[in-house]
């Protein structure tokens, strides 16, 4: 098998596992993954440690599709959609440079 087969077969499985983090009922804060060490880090709002069955479903169903790779579920504190929105208003915000308005 060819390293450009490889990365595209894995880039298929990122594609899965991230479709299956999407629909999930789950709150999550997006996930990461090292395509050299093949391990991806999948960050869930609140607890990732058995007290949901959402979250053990989501898991069960992150690691079938993931058979090239290490999982790693990690909590946070914030979901990837409230971040997205943070960071779209701050981008709205104009803040005062010296005498002028600056809206970097």
């Amino acid at each position: 098998m060819t390293p450009a087969i490889r990365t595209y077969d894995l880039q298929q499985q990122i594609n899965e596992i991230g479709r299956i983090v999407a629909t999930s009922p789950v709150p999550d804060g997006g996930l990461s993954w090292d395509h050299e060490s093949r391990v991806v880090v999948i960050r869930l709002v609140g607890a990732v440690n058995g007290t949901s069955a959402d979250v053990e479903r989501l898991k069960y169903a992150v690691l079938q599709a993931a058979d090239r790779f290490v999982v790693k579920f990690v909590s946070v504190r914030y979901s990837r959609a409230e971040l997205e929105a943070l960071a779209a208003h701050l981008s709205r915000i104009r803040r005062p440079v010296g005498k002028q308005m600056c809206t970097c």
